[in-house]
């Protein structure tokens, strides 16, 4: 599995204290690229009509996802970034103390190990982004070193909408197909 190399240093002594046992200086973190076998079946467990960027997503199925997903890479989120991306509380880091204490302490462990695997961005444009996975790995980065990676991947852009493809409309042509019935003699 690839691994990405990156130094990040904490915004400020306080957060140093409370979260990353202490470090103030440069950590070395070890990126891997995202589980995207683990992360299929969080998005197959959504309900259709839930939400739109996700059921085009789920409409592609497992091996066009991947394939597309994987075309992408390394990318660093800062603020103005954060605002952008849509599914995410990392425009606003503090909210990180408002999650889960089970997911906080996943994050937290994952941080202070220096191996965090990247949350995942699907990119409409530079204006669109919406992130797929990884909310809470993204937010704990924004809140103690004021930016963070994600594995960002561009969607295909539909060149007969003038702008950015409206959500929901990235793979108009695909149909589902009904299920094969076999029978047995």
């Amino acid at each position: 599995m690839a691994r990405y190399f990156r130094k990040m240093k904490s915004v400020n002594n306080a957060v140093a204290k409370k979260y990353l046992r202490g470090y103030t200086k440069t950590i070395n973190f070890y990126f891997g690229k995202p589980n995207f076998a683990n992360e299929w079946g969080e998005i197959s467990k959504k309900v259709k009509g839930d939400n739109s960027v996700i059921d085009e997503h789920k409409v592609m199925g497992y091996t066009r996802w991947v394939s597309l997903a994987k075309t992408g890479g390394i990318v660093k989120v800062d603020k103005k970034m954060a605002r952008v991306i849509e599914n995410t509380e990392a425009a606003t880091p503090n909210k990180f103390d408002t999650l889960t204490k089970d997911r906080q302490a996943r994050v937290i462990g994952q941080i202070n190990s220096g191996h965090v695997e990247l949350s995942i961005v699907a990119s409409y444009d530079k204006d669109y982004k919406y992130l797929i996975a990884g909310n809470t790995r993204l937010t704990a980065m924004m809140k103690f070193f004021g930016h963070g990676y994600v594995w960002e991947y561009n969607v295909p852009y539909l060149p007969h909408l003038k702008y950015r493809p409206p959500v929901g409309s990235m793979f108009p042509n695909i149909r589902r197909t009904a299920p094969v019935r076999v029978e047995y003699n």
